[in-house]
């Protein structure tokens, strides 16, 4: 008995120790895995982590309702629509009159204050002679050719079309040069502003100069009877030297007073061009058609031709730009 209690013993030691000894190694192996991965996840991670994944959900889903995208609705059934109804047609017979388009207003046109024939003088400064100025404005639309203009001045001629850019209280005209006598001396101007002056005039604007237009004290549209024909006059600068002048019957920038100057040792024709007709006729300078001998003729400058007495007249050249007295001829007809 006493061996097998002992050998029951030596068993029941050896069991204890074989326990004691599984126990210590597990213990060692979770310290190692404690060592190498860390203690094992608990509940408090778990929440922790679920927390974290809920606030990133619900900031991703506030950027895009921000963005501006939406939930499309599921679409339900298509709801019928009922065709409007047609409108009754009247069933009287409507009174009104048809309608027309809108008439178009016509463009700006000449005044008949303005219509007519204007002249007026004036000075330059620094010039003793006079500058005439006439201008014929006829009917028409802006954009149409509605005036005829001269200047006179104490050696040229100039003479331009106008077309009227504008009209109302005013108007304006662009002249387009058409000829000069002579043609050096005659440069394209500026528009032409004309406005009424009172009753019996109007103002004339052009390149700073302003000057006041009255209707001629004649109203003779051709050349009075009396100035016409052929007459003589002796060169009181060569008493061996006449001159004989021809007036034909015209209008002003048309008309022509042609001369014909002989001498001892020269021959000289030409012309000029009448530019107003009052109770005395304005000619612009001469225009040298034939000279003998060659460069012996020179232009000579505007004159006047007074109104005759009888069968006696007297012309008068402008006055010189070197301030020296104009020339005059007397004349007589022959013709």
């Amino acid at each position: 008995m006493t061996g097998d209690n002992e050998s029951g013993r030596t068993e029941q030691s050896a069991k204890t120790s074989g326990t004691s000894r599984s126990t210590q190694v597990g213990r060692d192996q979770y310290r190692d895995q404690i060592n190498n991965y860390g203690p094992a996840p608990s509940v408090i991670t778990l929440i922790v982590a679920l927390v974290i994944v809920a606030v990133v959900a619900i900031t991703v889903w506030t950027g895009a309702w921000h963005s501006g995208a939406s939930v499309k609705p599921i679409p339900g059934p298509a709801t019928p629509t009922r065709p409007a109804p047609a409108l009754e047609k009247s069933r009287t017979p409507s009174t009104e009159p048809p309608q027309t388009p809108a008439t178009k207003k016509p463009a700006g046109t000449v005044p008949d204050g303005y219509l007519g024939t204007w002249e007026g003088e004036f000075t330059k400064p620094g010039e003793k002679a006079i500058t005439l100025r006439r201008i014929v404005i006829r009917k028409g639309a802006v954009g149409a050719e509605i005036a005829d203009v001269l200047t006179s001045s104490k050696d040229s001629l100039c003479q331009s079309n106008g077309t009227l850019v504008s009209a109302g209280t005013r108007l304006v005209v662009a002249p387009k040069l058409t000829s000069g006598i002579p043609s050096d001396l005659c440069t394209a101007s500026g528009d032409i502003t004309l406005r009424r002056h009172g009753n019996t005039g109007i103002t004339w604007q052009s390149e700073g100069t302003t000057v006041t237009l009255h209707r001629p004290a004649s109203a003779a549209r051709t050349i009075p009877v009396q100035f016409l024909g052929t007459w003589t006059a002796q060169d009181g600068n060569d008493p061996t030297s006449s001159v004989r002048m021809t007036i034909n019957q015209g209008t002003p920038g048309s008309a022509r007073a042609e001369f014909i100057w002989e001498g001892d040792a020269h021959h000289c024709e030409g012309f000029s061009v009448l530019v107003s007709i009052s109770d005395v006729l304005r000619f612009s300078p001469e225009t040298v058609t034939k000279s003998e001998p060659e460069r012996f003729c020179a232009q000579t400058p505007t004159r006047i031709m007074s109104q005759p007495q009888g069968d006696t007249t007297h012309v008068e050249w402008v006055a010189p730009s070197d301030g020296s007295a104009p020339r005059a001829f007397t004349f007589n007809r022959i013709d």
